[in-house]
């Protein structure tokens, strides 16, 4: 993980939405050479979390934006800028994400599927003001807070604790318990097949 502060891209490319807003925002690295200031990204807002899979595209040269363009990998569709762009990376595009460093004001560069040693306590994520209506005791392990929390919200935004089965949230399978405990109600273990784990209450 490459550790970059707002000076790297984000304190001088206007509009660039790094780091993201929420654990639903994504900003995946095409290709990039930090250094020089320059970066090929795709910005939007998951599909996990609810979203149309719209997203928009940077090519940034000497901390300059120099071309955007739309892309849509749902609907099928993609802008001239887009397309050309996309297209020097071939199928096999690289995955990988920004994340919030915790506790800085700094962000974070990390490959998608790259597993964060330990286990760790990521909080809770309230999804309505003043209610009881939360995720709370987070857990993440072999994930970071980040990506652990991106899959609470994803879980939240197109699943309920009483459906049956295991729903999927991207990579993640879900299984839901009831626990013994009539206050928290619902225990909620998503787990990737390469056995990164996220847990939470709700």
């Amino acid at each position: 993980m490459g550790r970059l502060t707002g000076a790297t891209l984000g304190g001088t490319v206007k509009g660039i939405p790094v780091p993201p807003r929420t654990e639903c925002d994504y900003v995946t690295v095409l290709g990039a050479r930090f250094e020089q200031g320059a970066a090929d990204l795709l910005a939007g807002h998951s599909p996990m979390c609810g979203g149309d899979g719209a997203a928009t595209v940077y090519r940034i040269r000497e901390g300059r934006v120099i071309s955007t363009g739309g892309y849509c990998a749902e609907c099928g569709t993609s802008s001239e800028a887009a397309a050309r762009l996309l297209g020097e990376y071939g199928k096999s595009l690289p995955g990988a994400t920004f994340v919030p460093v915790e506790g800085t004001p700094s962000w974070a560069f990390e490959p998608i599927g790259r597993r964060v040693p330990g286990t760790r306590s990521c909080g809770e994520i309230p999804f309505r003001a003043n209610s009881d209506d939360l995720a709370s005791r987070i857990t993440a392990t072999g994930v970071s807070c980040a990506r652990a929390r991106g899959v609470v919200r994803g879980f939240h935004a197109n699943h309920t604790v009483t459906e049956p089965g295991k729903p999927a949230v991207g990579d993640f399978i879900c299984a839901i318990t009831q626990t013994d405990d009539p206050m928290l109600s619902w225990s909620v273990a998503c787990t990737h097949d390469d056995g990164r784990t996220v847990t939470w209450i709700k």
